[in-house]
């Protein structure tokens, strides 16, 4: 069902962003930039519909997954922000003020998922993190040579600095 043909009333929209890093350190070809690419190609071609289905029972509701974003991102820690903000801002976040504001041009948008892929030379598959904390401590240095060591990924004003899921 194309998106354009729903109701924002009798749907919900689930939009995903997903990144991955580009190549560094030893790494020549990240596995995760095959993923961003195979994605965006993917959302170029259905950039008019999303994967509909009904949702168990209820009738008339249609749920809908778009993919908003696949990118790469840059392994350069100062020079990533603004690619990160980008997408933060399509997702409909006020980066000025780090608060959430629903965007005029997402109607219905109820939820929204932002994956991140990494990589880790020592395994042969994709694992999903649990945790994140924010500290930079890199074991190689980044693209642009910069290798910090317990700092603070972004400064916060609260005691926050694990996320589980």
């Amino acid at each position: 069902v194309p998106v354009a043909n729903l109701s924002t009333k009798t749907m919900t929209v689930v939009e995903v962003f997903l990144t991955g890093f580009g190549a560094f350190a030893n790494v020549e070809r990240n596995p995760t930039e095959l993923l961003m690419a195979h994605f965006a190609k993917q959302n170029n071609s259905n950039s008019s519909s999303g994967s509909s289905s009904g949702s168990g029972g209820q009738k008339n509701k249609a749920s809908v997954v778009v993919v908003k974003c696949a990118e790469v991102m840059e392994v350069a820690a100062k020079r990533v922000m603004p690619q990160f903000r980008a997408i933060l801002k399509r997702a409909g976040f006020d980066v000025a003020s780090d608060e959430h504001v629903l965007g005029k041009n997402s109607p219905g948008v109820r939820h929204r998922v932002f994956v991140h892929f990494g990589v880790a030379v020592s395994r042969k598959d994709f694992c999903l993190e649990t945790q994140a904390e924010n500290n930079a401590s890199f074991s190689v240095p980044d693209c642009d040579g910069w290798q910090p060591q317990n700092q603070p990924v972004l400064p916060l004003d609260d005691d926050v600095s694990k996320v589980y899921t």
